[in-house]
């Protein structure tokens, strides 16, 4: 684990009253940004949104000379559901998009949609293994619901306590990197 501490400048604006003018004014704040490298699984983690995750990446090419490359995971969102599945931790699917979805030759997009039964078979969703872009569901970790929303870009929002993101980031490099 490491905490990248980021200056940032941030704005505000001040009435001056003897120009009648609302003036800008800045401050630096200090950014903490939690990260993790696991060079074992070369997996990459960091706490936040992606300009987090950018901005740490920014800073390791800095620090490594610009030799820090960084690649998606090589597996499906619907592999990635059959292995919660598989190992029981799945407890319902609330919602899937499809990208490139197309229907009768007349539509092509993305299609979003909230499961009408959350706790819907996973077999039913092999057919469109390959369209699914982004999935949200509800896992079951230790006995406590964690919810988790992915994407193809190997992005994961973990919505739970510290330890719950923690015990799902460490399941998730287990399953993933380590083929387990």
């Amino acid at each position: 684990m490491g905490t990248l501490l980021k200056s940032v400048i941030r704005y505000y604006q001040v009435w001056n009253p003897e120009t009648s003018v609302l003036e800008k004014k800045s401050y630096t704040q200090v950014k903490e940004i939690n990260f993790r490298i696991d060079l074992l699984h070369s997996s990459f983690i960091v706490e936040g949104g992606v300009k987090d995750m950018n901005t740490v990446k920014q800073s390791l090419r800095q620090i490594a000379y610009n030799e820090f490359t960084y690649a998606p995971l090589d597996t499906t969102l619907y592999s990635l559901l059959v292995k919660f599945s598989f190992d029981a931790i799945l407890e319902s699917i609330e919602e899937v998009v499809l990208t490139d979805y197309r229907t009768e030759k007349l539509f092509v997009g993305n299609y979003s949609a909230k499961l009408v039964d959350p706790f819907v078979k996973i077999d039913s969703l092999a057919n469109y293994e390959k369209l699914i872009g982004r999935f949200k569901a509800v896992l079951s970790l230790s006995g406590r619901r964690v919810v988790i929303i992915a994407n193809t870009k190997s992005n994961f929002i973990v919505i739970g306590s510290e330890n719950d993101r923690l015990e799902l980031m460490e399941y998730l490099t287990n399953k993933l990197l380590s083929n387990g």
